[in-house]
């Protein structure tokens, strides 16, 4: 009975596919896929029928495998796709899956004891109620529903219904339903192929007519109007002899612009004619303008797309259309249509050109003719532009003709493929089975499957063929064959077995751990080596167990998993794990949502960063640490005040080294005590002197090491430090003596009311600190004692001037007392004109030695009582020159020369030695001349 079924399927249908089971010979029942194929003779008569068994046992068995394991689990509501609900006989609801809480957008706990009204909108109520209707008359149905979510979007129920009654009591209803918002989109748009598809065939019989070039351009706006917005649609032609465009068809807003022409220019129109391509802007005109470098014409758009109508070599011109409101108005679907339109035009305005030229060259005999060779044309141009290999060839594999696309991928020459044998371009290893080939061809007329052959420079590729042996109307049987070069998708296949293998080896072998988990329980359901390694647990120990146990900060690694979950893929966070022994292990984790094994899972990657976050750890330290070191360097560089100084010091002590207190103790030499200087964070005051040998402090400077305490109670040496220590609850202490330039300066004492966890970082950086306090003391004593020479080094030059000075006095008898007079008087004038105390010190200076060039003035004139002669004037008034060149050659003099060198001179340039006058006259020679004149 069923090969008569199927032989009556196959005469119906031309072929015929059954799949069905069968016993073999040995009584083993097996799957087949049995195909069947109608021959037919030239006259187009049944011959006979061919069929094709394939064992498909092994593919059933696992489709009957899935069949059970489906409806096992659609069993379990819980598990549902679909939303199951079951309501009582007032419309409330008793029972949701979570499926069906997900398609209302709630959680159970909104949905279970509400009413549907709550739940529904009101504009679907009247549907809702027909169908409680039925359900309490004892009918099930289907109907579908629009629900509303909370955040305001529609969806598409179907909803499948059916009463539930016990007793003949009616107790409300059970309802299976599912969103099919997806399906009814999917439903729309193929009412909308399907208006394309019609359009195009509508348009298709109109153009098969022959027809005037207008026609044909007004039935592509017609067709073009039925699935397309054209309210701003234009088509140009280009007249080449012209080099003009043309708009036959122009629409803005809906209405038909009068026919327009203008000169070839550089817009997009011609851009198309120029690049032969279909042009698709989806928004941003302008900017696409001007990143073609053409012009623009007309009003702007927002969206365009335009495609060429070309006919073989030939552009004929442009269909376009424009869209002034929107952006993303037209996609790559439209462009698809819209050229398919255009290629119909052009075929028809290239039969209408083709038509009207045989109309008025050649007779109607004639014309048919040329229809015939356009038939042949048409044909020969199908095979020669086909991308498809298409050949002929005798029973022996002969090559008859080839197509260009056969001597192209096989690098020959047309002329030189015609005569090769098709065994020549198969590869070496396949020409074993040419002879089977040419056998099944003969015994069943048509042959295909997948063949190896060989370029012409040696390249293999794959191609799958079907060839069918023609013998109507030729003298021998001839080969038809097509074939399809399908190398590229053989290499993608066989690239995917090795990617699943690589993946695997990849996986196993990776350094980063990578784990698997359930989103929901956070189990693990796949761990590779390094994840093992680095948790300390085998890979049986650690499949199936909660995430959570690893994780240092569970609410936070829920909180990712939510964000893995709403986002598809979490990137580059940082979270801490522990291992087996509570190690904390910081990881750089990327994950993302994956499919494992049928179901939802997370794929995390997790790169071991510990160290990496150690380090930055160190940096930091080291990075404050500098800076600490920096401000106290600033403190040093801006102050020479010792207090100063160690305020900032112990400040950043205490805050770097995060203890509770610190102090500098001074050690005094000469004493050989260690007094109090500075001290942060203590709460009373220090005994201002102490003994070597009574302190910790003292001990240090003695054994020049660092003294550490840890612990005040239990140490059997109780100095009188200590218990003041103690009063304040410090229990770890450290004394660090200060060295600089091999002397000691003092003691660093650092104190804690906890043990402090000695690390040697900190121990180092407590030594560092301690150079830099031994370096502030020594420069502030240097400097106290640079200050301190310095002074004494002034009061001993100017004890040396007054000694000048009173030797001159005591010379010259009559002038005794008169420079310390002259000095004090210059220095009271000078400082009432506004002079500074700077310029004041070298005014004095030169006051009292404002006669010591008279020590080179012989005593007979300089103590002559008679009045000199002229050449005694002459020598006397040399003491000024004197004056200068004794003091000239010493340096802190050279200030104080104005007034020996020029108390002589005058206004109006009569003095000595230089004749000097005005404001050429030193100031201070000026204010000292007036008064040496009055005590005169």
């Amino acid at each position: 009975m069923r090969a008569m079924a199927s032989i009556e399927m196959t005469l119906s249908r031309e072929r015929a596919v059954e799949e069905y089971r069968m016993t073999t010979r040995d009584g083993r029942t097996i799957w087949v896929r049995d195909t069947s194929l109608l021959i037919r003779d030239a006259a187009g008569q049944p011959l006979y029928i061919q069929g094709f068994m394939e064992d498909i046992s092994e593919r059933k068995q696992a489709e009957l495998e899935i069949e059970r394991l489906s409806n096992f689990n659609q069993s379990i509501i819980q598990s549902a796709s679909e939303g199951i609900s079951v309501q009582d006989s007032q419309g409330v609801f008793r029972m949701i899956n979570p499926a069906g809480a997900e398609i209302f957008a709630r959680r159970a706990d909104e949905i279970l004891g509400h009413h549907w009204k709550e739940l529904i909108p009101v504009d679907q109520h009247a549907i809702v109620q027909q169908a409680d209707a039925e359900r309490q008359g004892g009918k099930s149905g289907r109907y579908e529903l629009e629900l509303q979510h909370p955040h305001g979007e529609r969806r598409t129920v179907l909803v499948s219904g059916s009463p539930r009654y016990e007793n003949g009591e009616f107790l409300g209803s059970m309802a299976v339903f599912s969103d099919i918002t997806s399906l009814k989109q999917a439903q729309s748009e193929v009412i909308q192929r399907n208006r394309e598809l019609a359009a195009l065939n509508h348009a298709g019989r109109l153009l098969n007519r022959l027809a005037s070039p207008d026609q044909i351009l007004e039935i592509i706006y017609e067709a073009i109007s039925l699935v397309l917005d054209s309210r701003n649609f234009y088509i140009a032609l280009h007249d080449r002899e012209s080099d003009t465009l043309s708009f036959p068809i122009y629409t803005i807003d809906g209405q038909r612009q009068p026919v327009r022409s203008r000169p070839f220019g550089n817009g997009l129109t011609e851009y198309i004619l120029n690049t032969r391509e279909p042009l698709l802007i989806a928004r941003d005109v302008d900017g696409e303008i001007e990143r073609l470098g053409v012009s623009a014409f007309g009003s702007r758009a927002r969206s365009y797309l335009g495609v060429p109508i070309a006919a073989g070599e030939r552009i004929l011109g442009v269909i376009a259309l424009q869209d002034y409101r929107a952006e993303h108005a037209y996609t790559a679907r439209e462009m698809d249509l819209l050229t398919t339109l255009a290629s119909q035009t052009s075929i028809a305005l290239d039969n209408s050109r083709l038509y009207d030229a045989a109309k008025q060259e050649i007779s109607e005999r004639k014309l048919a003719e040329a229809r015939i060779r356009q038939s042949e044309d048409r044909y020969r141009d199908l095979v020669e532009n086909s991308q498809d290999l298409i050949c002929t060839h005798d029973m022996q594999g002969m090559i008859l003709s080839a197509n260009p696309a056969s001597a192209r991928r096989l690098g020959y020459q047309q002329d030189e493929l015609i005569g090769m044998n098709l065994r020549d371009i198969m590869a070496p290893e396949v020409r074993t089975h040419f002879p089977f080939y040419i056998s099944r061809l003969k015994r069943r007329g048509s042959a295909s499957g997948l063949l190896s052959v060989l370029t012409r420079d040696g390249q293999r590729r794959v191609w799958e063929y079907q060839n069918t042996v023609r013998t109507d109307g030729v003298a021998q049987p001839i080969v038809r064959g097509m074939a399809r070069d399908i190398t590229e998708r053989k290499r993608a296949e066989d690239a995917l077995k090795r990617s699943e293998s690589d993946y695997r080896h990849l996986f196993d072998n990776a350094n980063d751990v990578i784990l698997i988990f359930d989103p929901h329980s956070e189990i693990i359901l796949e761990a590779n080596a390094a994840a093992c390694a680095i948790y300390d647990f085998d890979r049986q120990e650690l499949v199936g167990m909660s995430l959570k146990t690893l994780t240092r900060d569970v609410p936070r690694g829920e909180l990712q998993v939510k964000q893995i979950l709403e986002d598809g893929a979490y990137r580059d966070f940082e979270t801490t794990h522990i291992n087996r022994q509570g190690q904390e292990i910081h990881f750089l984790i990327n994950s993302s949502v994956i499919e494992y094994r049928g179901r939802q899972a997370i794929l995390s990657m997790n790169r071991d960063i510990t160290e990496r976050k150690r380090a930055e750890e160190k940096i930091q330290l080291q990075v404050r640490h500098l800076s600490a070191l920096h401000e106290i360097d600033k403190a040093i560089s801006a102050s020479a005040h010792l207090p100063v100084i160690l305020d900032v010091f112990l400040k950043q002590t205490v805050a770097q080294l995060e203890v509770d207190a610190a102090a500098i103790l001074l050690f005094n030499p000469g004493m050989l005590m260690l007094e109090y200087a500075a001290g942060q964070g203590l709460a009373v005051d220090r005994r201002t002197h102490m003994r070597l040998d009574e302190s910790y402090a003292g001990r240090a400077v003695l054994e020049r090491n660092i003294v550490h305490i840890p612990n005040f109670m239990q140490t059997e040496m109780r100095p009188a430090q200590s218990q003041l220590l103690l009063n304040e609850g410090f229990v770890d202490y450290y004394a660090v003596p200060l060295f600089a330039k091999g002397q000691v300066k003092g003691v660093l004492e650092i104190l804690h009311r906890a043990p402090i966890d000695l690390d040697l970082d900190w121990l180092d950086f407590l030594e560092t600190l301690a150079g830099q306090a031994a370096i502030a003391i020594d420069n502030a004593q240097l400097f106290a004692d640079l200050q301190r020479s310095n002074t004494n080094l002034v009061l001993a030059y100017d004890a040396t001037i007054e000694g000048w000075s009173r030797a001159m006095d005591l010379r010259d008898k009559e002038t005794e007392g008169h420079t310390l007079r002259v000095t004090r008087m210059t220095l009271d004038l000078a400082r009432s004109m506004g002079v500074s105390e700077a310029e004041l010190i070298q005014i004095r200076r030169g006051a009292l030695l404002h006669d010591i060039g008279k020590l080179g003035i012989p005593d007979h004139i300089l103590l002559k009582t008679d009045q000199l002669t002229d050449e005694e004037w002459e020598i006397m008034r040399r003491h000024p020159t004197y004056a200068y060149e004794m003091l000239s050659s010493i340096t802190y003099l050279i200030p104080a020369l104005d007034i020996p060198y020029c108390h002589h001179e005058k206004w109006d340039g009569t003095g000595y030695p230089r004749g000097l006058k005005g404001e050429q006259i030193p100031l201070e020679a000026r204010i000292f001349a007036i008064v040496d004149v009055w005590d005169a």
